[in-house]
C-alpha cells in the first residue's frame, strides 16, 4: 500500500511539472508572437542611448557653466563606466522569462491556448503592432515633455554648482 501511495504522489508531481512546463512553453510562444524579444532589445538600446545622451548633455552643460574642458574631459572614463553599468544592468532573456512566468501565474491553460492562438493570428499581430506604435508615441511625448522641463532645470543647477565651486575657491 505504501508503495502505491508513493507511486501516486510521484505520478501526480510529474504530471504537475509537465503541465507547468507546457504552460511555460506556451507562455514563451506568446512572448515570441508579440515580439517581446525585439521589444526588450529596443528598450535596452533606448535606455543606453538615453543615458549616453544625458551624459553628453551633462558634460556640455558643465562646459557651458564654465568648467574647463580639461576637467570635463577627465569625466569621460566615468561616463564609459556609467554606460557599461547600464548596458549590463539587466538581461532581456531573464526579463522575457519573468514575463512568461507572469502569464502562467495569471492565465489558465485554456486562456493561454486562446492567447497563443490570438497573438499568432494576423489580427493579433496587427493589434500588437498597433499597441507597440501607440506606446512608442506615448513614450516620445513623455521624453519630450521631460526634456523641456529637466534641461533648463539642469542648466540652472549646474550654474549653482559652478557658483558654489568658485565661491569655495575664493575663500
Amino acid at each position: 500500500m505504501r508503495v502505491l501511495v508513493v507511486a501516486l504522489v510521484l505520478c501526480a508531481s510529474t504530471f504537475s511539472a509537465n503541465a507547468q512546463q507546457t504552460q511555460m512553453e506556451r507562455a514563451e510562444r506568446i512572448s515570441r508572437a508579440i515580439g517581446l524579444d525585439q521589444q526588450l532589445a529596443s528598450v535596452q538600446e533606448a535606455n543606453l542611448a538615453g543615458v549616453r545622451e544625458q551624459a553628453s548633455v551633462a558634460l556640455a552643460q558643465l562646459t557651458k557653466a564654465g568648467i574647463p574642458e580639461s576637467h570635463v574631459a577627465q569625466l569621460k572614463p566615468a561616463v564609459e563606466r556609467l554606460l557599461a553599468a547600464c548596458a549590463s544592468s539587466w538581461d532581456p532573456k531573464i526579463a522575457a522569462r519573468i514575463y512568461a512566468e507572469g502569464l502562467v501565474d495569471v492565465l489558465s491553460e485554456a486562456e493561454l491556448q486562446e492567447a497563443e492562438a490570438y497573438y499568432s493570428s494576423p489580427a493579433g499581430a496587427k493589434a500588437n503592432a498597433a499597441l507597440a506604435e501607440s506606446q512608442s508615441r506615448m513614450l516620445q511625448y513623455i521624453q519630450g515633455a521631460s526634456a523641456k522641463a529637466v534641461d533648463p532645470a539642469m542648466e540652472a543647477f549646474l550654474a549653482e554648482v559652478k557658483w558654489a565651486a568658485t565661491s569655495a575657491k575664493a575663500k
